[in-house]
């Protein structure tokens, strides 16, 4: 699943990842730009993605980012958020997330992300025929 935060605009980048993601076997869900958070949860509720990329590339959207974050951490299914965007090479963004957030801020690192929770037994969803 990726998205990009309610008044988050830029999403092309985002949509480069989610189709490199589909190329690479999974199942993917691109619901693009200026998604609220109330409807990005119901969306994740619904179909429970393994994994939700997140870019974030305008820093007025920085207030926002801890709530989108910290909400699909807690749900149920447990998703990894991934975090990514013209800002995350930028800023420290850490702090705006937990301990398990990833953050990518380059397709090299969505690469070796991918290979090494490959190589940890991450089930892809396309493995599981979930997405």
């Amino acid at each position: 699943m990726f998205l990009c935060m309610e008044q988050e605009m830029h999403f092309l980048g985002l949509k480069m990842i989610s189709s490199y993601f589909q190329e690479c076997g999974w199942h993917t869900r691109f619901y693009g730009p200026n998604l609220p958070l109330e409807y990005a949860l119901i969306a994740a509720s619904n179909w429970k993605p393994q994994v939700i990329g997140i870019s974030f590339s305008m820093v007025y959207a920085l207030p926002a980012l801890s709530a989108y974050i910290e909400a699909f951490e807690a749900l149920p299914h447990r998703p990894v958020v991934l975090l990514g965007g013209r800002l995350a090479s930028r800023y420290r963004l850490q702090p705006h997330g937990s301990p398990s957030t990833v953050i990518l801020p380059e397709m090299e690192d969505v690469q070796d992300w991918m290979s090494s929770y490959a190589r940890a037994g991450g089930l892809l969803r396309s493995e599981k025929g979930l997405g």
